[in-house]
C-alpha cells in the first residue's frame, strides 16, 4: 500500500549488542513523536513497522524505547538515515 502525502513509513530491526540473538522477533518498540508515543510491536520476521507517521516528525535523529524481556528498557537515539533502522538492544543485568 503506498504511503499517503505528507507521511512516512519506517521498519526498525533489533539485534543484541552482543550478537548472540542476531535478531529480536519480540516485545516491541515506542518511537517518540513529540508528546506522543508510537508502539508497534516486533513482528516474527523480526520488523517493527511504523507506518503513515507525519512528515513533520522526519528528523535526523529520532529517540526509541525498546521494550523487549531480558534487554534494558531505555531511551536511545538513533540517526534515521533511512527508513529502514538497524538497533543493537542491550541485555539487562541479572537481577
Amino acid at each position: 500500500m503506498p504511503t499517503a502525502p505528507g507521511t512516512f513509513d519506517t521498519t526498525v530491526r533489533a539485534h543484541s549488542q552482543d550478537h548472540r540473538d542476531p535478531l529480536i522477533t519480540s516485545g516491541k518498540l515506542a518511537i517518540e513523536l513529540d508528546t506522543a508515543l508510537v508502539t508497534e510491536p516486533f513482528h516474527s520476521n523480526g520488523e517493527a513497522d511504523f507506518k503513515s507517521i507525519p512528515s513533520k516528525f522526519e528528523r535526523p535523529t529520532i529517540r526509541i524505547l525498546p521494550q523487549v524481556e531480558s534487554y534494558e528498557q531505555k531511551w536511545q537515539r538513533h540517526k534515521l538515515k533511512s527508513h529502514v533502522l538497524n538497533i543493537p538492544l542491550v541485555r539487562a543485568a541479572k537481577p
